[in-house]
């Protein structure tokens, strides 16, 4: 592996680019911080119909392998990873590998903060083995963060004020920002270990106070109103109490929970009388 300085890494990204251009294979390739200077690997955003053996057909490839959807190569010593994406999800894919680490930092102040995952295909929450879809809303989920989306589109000049821009949510809480979860969130951090370096350097002495699992819960629950969150979430735990439970699509969320009220009592995700009214919350 090998480093690039830009004014050698832009003619081999021009040429990774043309090639691809010829073949007629639509790609993206998501924006760095402006004053980056130095590059070992790149995102390059491709069609999900694309094989690994296309790329390998198109380029001498030091190393191939495709696994969940990305295809990650080593081409001219330089790290390539060529990103499958469904056209309906194009946008969503390219923002949110813009940024250089940016998707990393928003992923760990997510899962420690409320356990979801930001992930290239959505927002998703873990309940044991199930997997609840809550968001592809770039917009929303970081509104939900508190933190400015207008800054996605408009770019970041350095990598200090992408460390600014994270720190400046009232989720962000030092304690979470380890060498140690950048390694085990970060599926590339040898090679950004700089950033995280930089980052460690920079970063203030922040420290809040955790939700309880119930808050976090309601806090999801509120925000992103179209995943039905709550409801489909109960219905998971409901079908876990009850093998035999029967899911009915036309189920309010008051049926579900008068049929498991006396095994839910007794979790740690409760129903709180608070939402026996419709479901109402007012949050600032």
């Amino acid at each position: 592996m090998k480093t690039l300085a830009k004014i050698q890494f832009l003619p081999f990204l021009k040429k990774i680019s043309e090639t691809l251009d010829k073949e007629e294979i639509n790609h993206d390739i998501p924006f760095c911080h402006i004053d980056k200077m130095l590059f070992n690997q790149i995102t390059i955003i491709i069609p999900d119909h694309i094989q690994s053996y296309n790329i390998s057909e198109l380029f001498q490839c030091e190393y191939i392998k495709e696994k969940e959807g990305i295809i990650k190569t080593i081409i001219d010593g330089i790290a390539i990873d060529f990103v499958k994406t469904k056209s309906e999800d194009w946008f969503y894919t390219f923002y949110y590998y813009c940024w250089d680490i940016l998707h990393v930092l928003v992923d760990i102040m997510l899962s420690k903060n409320f356990n979801l995952r930001y992930t290239r295909t959505g927002v998703k929450y873990n309940y044991k083995d199930k997997v609840i879809h809550v968001s592809k809303n770039m917009q929303e989920i970081f509104e939900f963060l508190d933190i400015p989306f207008h800054m996605i589109n408009n770019g970041f000049p350095t990598d200090f004020v992408i460390f600014e821009f994270i720190e400046s949510s009232p989720y962000f809480d030092s304690k979470h920002f380890t060498m140690e979860n950048f390694e085990f969130y970060d599926p590339n951090f040898n090679l950004n270990k700089l950033y995280y370096e930089n980052l460690l350097k920079h970063i203030p002495e922040v420290s809040i106070e955790n939700f309880l699992e119930d808050e976090q819960i309601f806090l999801i629950d509120v925000y992103f109103k179209d995943s039905k969150f709550l409801e489909r979430l109960s219905k998971i735990q409901a079908k876990e109490d009850f093998p035999n439970f029967k899911d009915t699509p036309n189920r309010s969320i008051d049926e579900i929970k008068k049929e498991t009220s006396q095994k839910i009592e007794r979790k740690k995700i409760k129903f709180k009388k608070s939402v026996d009214d419709d479901l109402k919350y007012n949050i600032e």
